[in-house]
């Protein structure tokens, strides 16, 4: 952050939204935007106060967080907003107040047949969307009741897990709206401070099933299944068999692994289990290797040090990406993964060989024994977009976030979706280093899902860059509600 020896200031109070209470321990960020540089965080008082000191003309971003509460940034229009940039002149002294909200929950009763409270019953939240994708987890206390919390808003399915009772009746995982079927189930809203109440499940009667199998392997084992509410672990000795009781029909993935990294052995299979129980064998082999190769447009190595390559399961929903270089050749797990690179602005992706398209990536399938090999193809003369970005009175829009998207699945592949920037204290931008192709470009204050896959066209202004072209675009700043 850039300070000076007077300069101005920024403080404030951090409070808790609905009561007004003082915020102790929130952590507050600042951040430079445009030409000024740097950032600095500072944590309120017990009294709830922050203070930023000898601050250098510029334009800033301030934002406060803390466990159990939405983020909260300055001047946003809704929770999940960005938000408006603070512009400080040189004696500047600008007073905030930060008001966060807390996350909110969702709470019921699971029961039997006789509506009565089953006690140590697993509850899941998923957010409701096309993939089931965990959000958070509660237990029902002895009373059969369950919450939920620190959920953001929006739409989320409910269900509870499989369970056995004490007359070895089987309990299936159940959603809110008493289906076994996420498609069926009834979604439930969440809003920021507060309870959504009475979310009550009465678990559908079904049979459990089980999973035995056998390892083939001179040395020990560690298995993992995986299924949609999570994943299941258990160690097995060399030759050893292993089991995994009460298990809810449906899909599964069982995954092995053994031996150290220079020798590792690896074993992966898609399993349904139905209403019977099951016997596998895992036949462990050495684990596939990746072969990883990045070249220029002539068919030779690139030889740049700033890329950067990203892998990822993506079977498994593993939400952590490893870090590769161009010329590793490294031991993977078998199965399905993604692969995508980071450029920097003087070349673009221009092609991935060995993979398939996926949304936001490339993906490749690693199978035990074999090796894969996959190309990133780089080009050089990008292309870039400048413009500016105005209000609708024609005023410059200081520190508008402004995104770029791209048009065509090919080009969303090789850049991982949308990109964005701000504007600078004159409401100008600069985007560079992308492919040639069509793009759309929108500046707004209001929430924009980077990860969103239904970005619909026309949403933006249309771009086309071309290779090695520098195009200019006036936008103005449009809400979207």
């Amino acid at each position: 952050m850039a300070y000076c020896a007077f300069g101005a200031g920024i403080e404030g109070i951090v409070v808790e939204n609905s009561t007004g209470k003082l915020i102790a321990r929130a952590r507050v960020i600042l951040e430079g935007t445009g030409s000024t540089s740097g950032n600095a965080t500072a944590f309120s008082s017990s009294s709830g106060q922050f203070a930023f000191r000898s601050l250098s003309a510029g334009t800033y971003l301030l934002r406060a967080e803390r466990a159990g509460f939405a983020v909260t940034r300055y001047g946003q229009r809704r929770w999940n907003a960005p938000g408006t940039p603070i512009v400080l002149d040189a004696e500047t002294q600008h007073i905030v107040q930060l008001r966060l909200h807390k996350l909110g929950a969702v709470t019921g009763e699971i029961g039997d047949e006789n509506q009565l409270g089953l006690p140590g019953v697993t509850v899941h939240a998923y957010r409701a969307a096309s993939k089931l994708t965990l959000a958070g987890s509660g237990i029902t206390d002895d009373r059969g009741i369950y919450r939920i919390s620190n959920l953001e808003p929006g739409k989320y399915l409910i269900r509870s897990t499989a369970r056995l009772l004490e007359d070895q009746q089987g309990l299936l995982p159940t959603f809110f709206g008493q289906t076994a079927s996420a498609v069926e189930a009834h979604p439930v809203i969440v809003q920021l401070e507060q309870d959504t109440i009475g979310v009550n499940i009465q678990p559908l009667p079904g049979r459990l099933a089980s999973l035995r199998g056998t390892v083939a392997s001179p040395v020990p084992v560690s298995i993992f299944l995986y299924g949609d509410t999570g994943v299941l672990r258990t160690q097995v000795p060399p030759g050893g068999e292993f089991h995994f009781e009460h298990l809810a029909p449906g899909p599964y993935s069982l995954l092995a692994q053994a031996g150290d990294r220079s020798a590792p052995l690896s074993s992966f299979q898609k399993i349904w289990i139905g209403g019977e129980s099951q016997r596998v064998t895992v036949e462990m082999a050495p684990s596939p290797r990746l072969i990883l190769r990045c070249e220029n447009r002539n068919g030779n190595p690139l030889q740049h040090k700033a890329v950067s390559v990203f892998l990822r399961r993506r079977d498994l929903r593993d939400p952590t990406p490893d870090r590769a270089v161009c010329g590793d050749v490294l031991p993977l797990t078998p199965g399905t993964w993604e692969v995508a690179a980071s450029a920097p602005p003087d070349i673009y992706v221009s092609g991935v060989r060995g993979a398939r398209i996926s949304p936001f990536a490339h993906e490749f399938d690693m199978v035990s024994g074999r090796n894969t090999e996959v190309v990133i193809l780089f080009s050089s003369d990008p292309g870039s977009l400048r413009g500016t970005v105005s209000t609708r009175d024609g005023a410059p829009a200081i520190g508008a976030p402004v995104y770029f998207n791209p048009v065509d699945s090919d080009l969303r592949s090789r850049l991982g979706g949308l990109r964005t920037t701000r504007t600078d204290a004159s409401g100008k931008f600069w985007l560079n280093g992308f492919p040639p192709g069509r793009y759309e470009v929108l500046s707004t204050f209001a929430p924009v899902d980077s990860e969103s896959e239904d970005w619909k066209p026309g949403r933006g202004k249309l771009v086309t860059l071309g290779e090695g072209g520098d195009v200019t675009a006036e936008i103005v700043l449009e809400d979207l509600e």
